[in-house]
């Protein structure tokens, strides 16, 4: 087990140089003797040895230095060199006593090398590699038996948020009400404006039931939020006094939810962020007074955004500030759809012909130029 291995740093190394000491045990005490016996002489009293050689020289040299100074420096070095001799023979004796040559720690030696191969082996790294890997590793693991110790740290952070989002999701929730409120009595308005009196606009809350991770609201149950809040938002409507209200996408036509887009961006004209707005068939079921009051309402409107409206009705197109023909002709038996951006003459005679046809076109003209002036009258007072 690399875990129960005791790495250390550069032991394969110091382990090889020991194991190469041990094997050659025999031979190093052997000859590590012979050495001893040649500086000191050992119990062979017959041998003359290094020391006693160095000794008779030191001998020597103190009485020649009795008679001539010239030794005495001499006298110093040999001192110097018998005390070294003296030192290298008891550190040889020492070492050699302490030599196993009974292959114990030869055996112990050769086990730990096999060992550290093997784990080289089966982790393709050096002993630094393994020290690190097993590091690594007992990080890891550390980190995993203190999940249960992180999970609870994370639960109590988890219900500290949720405290805090449940407290903002409320009150967003009763902002939200309020203003929705004021809005639906500012899109009623607009909507009396817009000809449409019968209809009654309304939002509507509700929520979604999250038994898991919900937000506890009151002592009730667990209710879904997400970035928005908690709040499901529903645009209702009844199209005639009296009918129950009903979401607003399955009960109007193209036309009524076009009016009441139109009515609904009024309201939110100045806080509406998107860019651009496409009115198509607004006109529907609309007469001439009424044009002119969506018209207007329209160019109120693009003030604010870009807006696109499709009409065929000249109260409405009287108030645009840029006018298209779209029309389908019939070339080499394909139909193909031209757009073209009429310039003053030109919107003349199409409002002309949306007013009173192709037939009328004299007074088509004079009504059409009545109309643009008008409207251009009304444009320039509101700016």
């Amino acid at each position: 087990m690399l875990g129960n291995a005791e790495l250390k740093y550069g032991e394969d190394s110091e382990l090889e140089a020991e194991y190469k000491t041990l094997a050659s045990a025999e031979n190093i005490r052997d000859l590590g003797q012979e050495l001893h016996q040649t500086l000191t002489g050992g119990t062979n009293s017959e041998f003359n040895s290094i020391i006693d050689s160095c000794g008779r020289s030191l001998e020597i040299s103190e009485k020649l230095a009795s008679f001539d100074t010239y030794f005495s420096p001499i006298t110093g070095d040999l001192i110097k060199i018998y005390e070294t001799l003296e030192d290298i023979g008891k550190n040889i004796r020492r070492y050699l006593d302490n030599i196993d040559t009974t292959g114990e720690r030869l055996e112990e030696v050769a086990h730990r090398l096999e060992h550290l191969k093997a784990l080289k082996r089966k982790y393709n790294r050096d002993i630094k590699g393994l020290i690190e890997l097993y590091s690594n590793l007992k990080a890891e693991l550390e980190k995993l038996e203190n999940i249960p110790i992180a999970l609870n740290k994370l639960d109590d952070e988890i219900k500290k948020a949720k405290t805090g989002l449940t407290r903002t999701a409320i009150a967003l929730s009763e902002t939200r009400k309020k203003a929705a409120i004021k809005l639906a009595a500012n899109v009623n308005k607009e909507l009396n404006e817009l000809e449409m009196a019968g209809m009654n606009f309304n939002i509507e809350f509700d929520y979604e039931i999250d038994t898991e991770n919900g937000l506890i609201l009151h002592n009730e149950q667990p209710v879904a939020f997400n970035k928005h809040g908690i709040d499901k938002v529903s645009f209702v409507a009844s199209t005639n006094p009296g009918e129950p209200l009903k979401p607003l996408q399955n009960i109007a036509s193209t036309g009524e939810a076009s009016r009441f887009t139109l009515a609904i961006k009024n309201v939110l004209a100045q806080t509406d962020s998107v860019p651009i707005i496409i009115l198509d068939e607004i006109d529907i079921g609309v007469g001439g007074r009424s044009g002119e009051i969506i018209g207007k309402k329209i160019w109120a409107l693009s003030r604010h955004h870009q807006v696109i409206c499709i009409t065929h009705l000249a109260q409405i197109a009287v108030f645009a500030d840029s006018h298209f023909k779209v029309e389908k002709t019939t070339d080499r038996n394909r139909n193909v759809t031209q757009v073209q951006k009429l310039d003053d003459n030109k919107r003349l005679q199409e409002l002309a012909e949306m007013l009173l046809s192709k037939a009328h076109s004299e007074k088509g003209l004079q009504a059409a130029s009545d109309l643009s002036a008008k409207a251009s009258e009304w444009k320039n007072a509101y700016s």
